[in-house]
């Protein structure tokens, strides 16, 4: 009896935000799907709960005004916790898993929101017309415009349709397993198919090749202090070239390597592998096998289209630790 009216207290305080239908089960159309489901350009939505953007320190106040937000509630650790259904479409097919980008209306803005950077979104639509932009969303003075081609989307049943004001995301790349409940929405048409996956990379290349204006800069330190790199040296003597994807190894005949010499990726950006080196070691904190957080980083360059090559040569640059400043004689 103590459980049951504990549960409910509870729920009177978080989980039910004062919304009717918080606590109803997910419509029947949500439900696991076989792996083939998952395929390039499957546009789907999927219940999503990620970590709410701190706005204040006041958990009293969140509890007390928890009524206009629906999806919000209280997790682990007094931490307040975002939930609501969201759309996405897949850029990249896996086993067990598959990599896909959001589809977002920003409260019916569009790109026309603040802080939003157009070039990383373009249009995503069902039906045979491509829906107009709003003027706010045309580019101001020297900001790039969204990407030019419409993604249409042929929709599973009659009547589904996508909002108006829907825009892909190409910026955010989200991991999504397959043993989670989803709803089908449609799939890209495959007039759409090639120009979804070259605006992907185009702004995914930008993304990545962008100056990095921290990385540039060595952070002071002074006797007895603790640098960030110090912080991590466990997690990059961890995650040595053993961390590579198996089957990586080095071809040293000489055919490879004049092969190797006419097909020289492009030369690697020392902001970038700060990049990935970070990611390695965000990852491994958070309690993710280093092998795995590897074989992720990988995955995701070699979906935007980086060369094998290159993606191989970055990896094990991050993986290797960076040299630390000689100490004063």
């Amino acid at each position: 009896m103590e459980r049951v009216c504990t549960r409910t207290a509870l729920g009177a305080l978080f989980g039910n935000n004062g919304n009717e239908g918080e606590q109803d089960p997910l419509f029947s159309n949500f439900r696991i799907r076989r792996h083939d489901f998952f395929t390039l350009g499957r546009v789907f939505m999927i219940l999503w709960s990620e970590p709410f953007g701190e706005t204040t320190t006041n958990i009293g106040s969140v509890i007390q005004n928890d009524r206009s937000m629906p999806g919000l509630f209280l997790g682990r650790h007094g931490e307040r916790v975002y939930s609501k259904v969201r759309k996405f479409v897949i850029i990249r097919e896996g086993r067990d898993f598959c990599t896909a980008l959001p589809v977002v209306t920003y409260g019916a803005r569009g790109v026309s929101k603040f802080g939003v950077t157009k070039f990383e979104h373009g249009i995503i639509y069902t039906g045979s017309a491509v829906p107009e932009p709003l003027p706010a969303e045309r580019p101001n003075r020297g900001e790039r415009a969204m990407n030019a081609t419409a993604i249409r989307v042929t929709p599973d049943a009659q009547g589904m349709k996508l909002d108006e004001m829907s825009r892909i995301d190409y910026a955010k790349v989200h991991t999504i397993e397959h043993n989670l409940k989803v709803a089908a929405v449609g799939v890209v048409h495959p007039a759409s198919m090639e120009a979804l996956i070259t605006q992907f990379r185009s702004v995914w290349d930008q993304a990545i090749d962008r100056p990095n204006p921290n990385a540039a800069s060595t952070r002071a330190t002074t006797s007895g202090s603790i640098r960030e790199e110090d912080e991590s040296g466990a997690a990059n003597a961890a995650a040595g070239p053993s961390a590579l994807p198996r089957g990586t190894t080095a071809n040293t005949n000489a055919e490879a390597a004049q092969a190797a010499a006419r097909s020289a990726p492009a030369p690697i950006n020392g902001a970038e592998v700060e990049r990935i080196r970070t990611s390695i070691r965000n990852g491994m904190r958070q309690g993710q096998g280093q092998a795995a957080v590897v074989e992720a980083i990988r995955q995701r360059y070699l979906a935007a289209g980086h060369s094998p090559e290159r993606t191989l040569a970055l990896i094990r640059a991050a993986l290797t630790p960076p040299a630390r400043p000689a100490g004063p004689q």
